[in-house]
């Protein structure tokens, strides 16, 4: 979990067109100055779409971030199973 959610935050904020690290910097107090990200969006939507384009932003971020968790667990059984045999190995030897 420890890396799971650091590393899930810089991908969706990269997946979002920010700079992950560097926003997890600023949130940290690690990043020196702070920059700012600018919207692509145009200022002339109203309050309600603005809201419906965060809400789907944000469920487009929960399903990346559910796709990195499946990931992780896939690879974190791939290195299990890789060490049991190479543990088999140095027995049979």
């Amino acid at each position: 979990m420890m890396l799971v959610i650091p590393a899930a935050f810089i991908g969706a904020s990269y997946y979002n067109g920010e700079d992950g690290l560097q926003k997890a910097k600023d949130l940290l107090g690690f990043g020196g100055e702070k920059t700012e990200t600018v919207s692509t969006q145009p200022s002339t939507n109203s309050g309600s779409s603005n809201s419906a384009t965060k809400t789907a932003e944000l469920e487009d971020c929960i399903d990346a971030l559910a796709r990195m968790e499946r990931t992780l667990e896939r690879r974190e059984k791939e290195i299990e199973d890789l060490e049991d045999k190479i543990a088999e190995m140095k027995r049979g030897e």
